[in-house]
């Protein structure tokens, strides 16, 4: 479905063009039905009009079909269920909280069941403080890509060095954000978010917090 867009418009420019010709084509029948006939029989003639109409209700149909089955985001529901940190399972206890820690997404894939044929879902993680537009900040930690599953999608972000730095140096600020990624594009094809959408990838949600 993610390409009927354009494949209604080739339908849809067929089609017009079907009846452009076929109104030519009943003007002229017309005039050669008509010329040399009697004022009394040209009454009797009349053009046939119900191919003219079909097409173009089929016509109207066809254009419509991107709108009745658009599969863009609805970026009013709610995908990113929660967002965060916690313990690696193999946590070292003499370890510094920064490495210690790891990233942690929820999605809800029940909403994203639609896409699970031509998407995977990642996250990241990076911390942000207004320096730049939020989409171009680089080095982000990334987790790897996951299935769309019918239910909820634990997805685990390894923290960056960048980011652990900032953390033992006690800065705040981490966003999260969950991304539908085009099957074929892997994480690191992209650096930064803006890198990211022009690759199709979809920034789903967004969060902050809790450091």
């Amino acid at each position: 479905m993610d390409n009927i867009q354009p494949l209604a418009s080739a339908i849809g420019s067929l089609l017009l063009a079907a009846a452009t010709i076929y109104g030519v084509y009943l003007q002229r029948r017309q005039v050669q039905l008509m010329t040399g006939l009697p004022k009394s029989r040209k009454a009797e003639i009349k053009p046939v009009y119900w191919p003219l109409i079909s097409v173009a209700v089929i016509g109207i149909t066809v254009s419509w079909l991107p709108v009745v089955f658009s599969k863009d985001v609805d970026l009013s529901q709610k995908y990113m269920e929660r967002w965060g940190m916690t313990p690696k399972p193999n946590a070292d206890p003499k370890g510094d909280f920064a490495h210690n820690m790891i990233g942690t997404v929820t999605a809800d894939g029940r909403l994203l069941q639609s896409r699970r044929g031509k998407y995977q879902l990642a996250a990241v993680a990076f911390d942000y403080f207004g320096t730049q537009d939020v989409k171009d900040t680089p080095d982000l930690s990334k987790s790897s890509l996951y299935d769309i599953q019918d239910g909820d999608v634990q997805i685990a972000i390894p923290f960056s060095d960048s980011l652990i730095a900032d953390k033992q140096q006690g800065k705040t600020g981490t966003n999260f954000m969950l991304l539908l990624v085009p099957k074929g594009i892997g994480i690191n094809q992209f650096n930064t978010i803006h890198e990211a959408e022009a690759l199709g990838v979809k920034v789903l949600a967004q969060g902050a917090g809790p450091l």
